[in-house]
């Protein structure tokens, strides 16, 4: 079965152990190739600064509508 077709999808249980274990809790975090936006989305829950970043237009469309829907976005 194919998830996605995106070249490096990380589960929401990754995204959060990678942040405690090198940004910590209310750190800025630069996430490079935001794709869906599990890591920007793991981040602001856990109270980080985040700016995310990805070529595709399309994707950085996906993001913001998933922040906004999980309601941790003031920017959005």
């Amino acid at each position: 079965m194919k998830f996605s077709d995106r070249p490096s999808v990380k589960p929401a249980s990754l995204c959060a152990e990678l942040i405690q274990v090198f940004s910590g809790y209310e750190s800025n975090v630069l996430e490079v190739f935001s794709g869906s936006g599990n890591f920007s989305l793991e981040a602001l829950q856990r109270g980080c600064s985040v700016t995310a970043i990805d070529k595709d237009r399309e994707m950085v469309t996906v993001v913001e509508r998933r922040l906004k829907s999980a309601k941790v976005c003031t920017y959005c």
